[in-house]
């Protein structure tokens, strides 16, 4: 093996001002040939040689030594990311916009959407303080029962627009993770609160929109808590528009009907069999009522109502739809003007963290009937001046005790 050449300092230096003349490009190796005092440097092994010139040793003069020529600094690493670097952070910070756009854009959604479908009795900017920073708890969590009056009604553009076409009170045990759902039937016969009017109790929401706007779910509320005994935490209204593009934005639901029936009144069949539903299907399925056979009445119109919301909890819930954008942000364009709660965000995260395992199994479901079995018997009475069939508890006009027993047990009752 040859000896190891020495360099002068200025060679030295020299070397490496071309090493760094040459970093990020293709580089050359440089070789010396045998020392000297005055080393040539080439830039090819067995190349021609030559004196170092100013231009190689840069522009910038400095005091020397040894030789008393011109020395040139010791060089310093530029300090410069490779490629592979440079292209990573590039594509972390182009990851990272594009979730501020996405989050941002969602948060934008939100607040557009939460001022005038949440609880007005805070801010929706200060709901989304405590979304981020606090942990809320729900209304009646402390005593394990939690309920939620669910009320859907025709909306604008709809006859009897404001009259309730559903009415369920879900009730829902965090520690156990157990959901009831509890149908009131549209013709249950009532008195309206405050007045010695009686009704059907889908009647009540329309009256309190017509005293005041805003005041339908408060005087429902009031009586629902009056029939069942039960604290009304939570109300949430929504209208038939919402409804079909809630069910069309999760990409349709899957409904099975265990026998066929056919509509009189909107003229539509529903055969035997597994059905995927859109928007406009799955609300003639929740609303037909004037059938034949066993399959007619508004009990089982009740009991298909609670089937199609737990095939719409099932589709929200889904993985698929759960990180969905597309479906997201269309759910929430739905809710804007379609929807009314008194949640807060905070309280909707709570009660989405509490039910998101919960399993079918958990979910019990009953319906205020008449018959033997039944709370409740058929009635005739006189109403816009023409007679009118209408439902009354079995213990007599008003009294909703038996009712109260229902609601107050309807967990252990489900699973006897």
């Amino acid at each position: 093996m040859s000896p190891r050449p020495v360099l002068t300092p200025e060679e030295r230096d020299l070397v490496l001002r071309e090493a760094h003349r040459d970093s990020g490009v293709t580089r050359i190796p440089i070789r010396t040939s045998t020392p000297s005092p005055r080393q040539a440097v080439g830039t090819s092994g067995g190349g021609s040689t030559r004196p170092p010139s100013r231009d190689d040793r840069g522009d910038s003069p400095s005091s020397g030594s040894g030789s008393g020529g011109d020395r040139i600094p010791p060089l310093r690493s530029s300090g410069l990311p490779s490629p592979r670097g440079t292209r990573r952070r590039r594509t972390v910070a182009v990851i990272v916009a594009l979730v501020v756009i996405v989050v941002g854009l969602a948060a934008t959604k939100l607040l557009s959407v939460g001022g005038s479908v949440l609880s007005p009795e805070q801010s929706i900017l200060g709901q989304l303080v405590d979304l981020l920073f606090r942990r809320s708890e729900l209304q009646g969590e402390k005593d394990n029962r939690v309920n939620i009056l669910l009320v859907a009604i025709g909306g604008e553009g709809h006859q009897g627009e404001n009259l309730a076409d559903t009415i369920i009170l879900a009730s829902f045990r965090p520690k156990d993770g157990d959901v009831a759902l509890l149908s009131i039937p549209r013709d249950l016969y009532v008195q309206l609160p405050g007045t010695e009017v009686f009704s059907r109790i889908n009647a009540v929401h329309a009256y309190g929109e017509n005293q005041r706007k805003g005041q339908g779910l408060p005087l429902l509320r009031k009586k629902i808590s009056e029939i069942t005994g039960q604290t009304v935490h939570y109300v949430a209204r929504v209208d038939f528009t919402a409804f079909k593009r809630i069910v069309d934005e999760v990409g349709g639901i899957e409904i099975s009907i265990p026998e066929g029936f056919y509509d009189y009144w909107h003229r539509i069949n529903f055969p035997k069999g597994t059905e995927h539903m859109n928007g406009d299907r799955a609300l003639a399925y929740v609303r037909a009522r004037f059938i034949e056979g066993p399959e007619g009445g508004d009990f089982k119109r009740a009991a298909r109502t609670q089937q199609v919301l737990l095939a719409i909890r099932k589709k929200v819930l889904s993985a698929q739809t759960a990180v969905d954008l597309r479906a997201l942000v269309g759910v929430l364009d739905a809710l804007r003007d379609n929807v009314s709660t008194n949640f807060t965000l905070s309280e909707l995260k709570r009660l989405a963290d509490l039910s998101r395992g919960i399993p079918d199994t958990n979910i019990h479901t009953a319906v205020l009937t008449t018959g033997p079995e039944g709370l409740l018997v058929g009635a005739t009475e006189v109403l816009g001046g023409r007679p009118a069939s209408v439902l009354r508890p079995k213990a007599g006009l008003e009294n909703y005790g038996e009712i109260s027993e229902l609601a107050a047990d309807i967990f252990a009752r489900a699973k006897a």
